[in-house]
């Protein structure tokens, strides 16, 4: 993951502001990204805005309702279900990158810039368009096997044997959010709870709401 510089404001709403020591400049970001950013609602990221001075890009991102997940992390430890479920709400949201043409490497994937809303499962990641190529991607899949393993320190009582199933998926060198995905929702459906009927729920109104494929860009 890059280094980035973050920051909270308070104008119209609570924001979190990323940058670059350096400097991002315009030249670094992907275009097509930066304008399906601005004209699509994606699920499962923040609100983004920016702005540019003398060709240096800083982002924008809206927090109204949401709350850092490192706080709530610190707060009180995870149950396994809630451990699987927080993992499936960070890979639902960078499986949903692909359906906007976006990158599941663009989404930062450090507890600092994770935020949820009221349920631990609605996950809200920062996303950061810069280009990027095959090396990129690959430490991209291994920011997600980092992340996943920092999450059982805030687990109660690990089961070693669903940790084992969750991170044989991951010793390669792709995105396996497809399966990583199934596995999961096995998982959390092993023992029937009113977590798993929310998240049902949830995925229920999330295929209603779907909004159809975007046009291609042509430049």
């Amino acid at each position: 993951m890059q280094n980035f510089r973050i920051d909270f404001a308070m104008n119209q709403t609570h924001e979190m502001i990323i940058d670059r020591e350096s400097g991002l400049y315009r030249s670094e970001l992907d275009e097509i990204e930066l304008h399906m950013l601005h004209s699509e609602r994606i699920p499962y990221l923040l609100p983004i805005d920016w702005f540019e001075l003398d060709s240096k890009v800083t982002f924008r991102y809206k927090l109204s309702g949401m709350r850092m997940l490192l706080h709530r992390l610190q707060q009180q430890q995870l149950t396994m279900e809630q451990y699987y479920t927080l993992i499936l709400g960070v890979a639902d949201a960078l499986f949903e990158c692909r359906h906007y043409m976006l990158r599941p490497e663009g989404c930062l994937l450090d507890e600092q810039y994770i935020f949820i809303g009221e349920k631990l499962h609605d996950i809200r990641l920062a996303y950061v368009p810069i280009k990027t190529g095959t090396a990129e991607q690959t430490k991209g899949a291994g920011d997600l096997l980092s992340l996943i393993v920092r999450f059982t320190s805030y687990v109660d009582r690990i089961d070693g044997e669903g940790l084992k199933r969750v991170l044989q998926h991951l010793s390669g060198k792709r995105w396996p959010l497809e399966e990583l995905r199934s596995t999961l929702l096995e998982l959390i459906g092993e023992t029937p709870s009113k977590l798993r009927s929310e998240l049902e729920e949830k995925f229920e109104k999330q295929q209603a709401e779907k909004p159809a494929p975007p046009k291609k860009i042509h430049f």
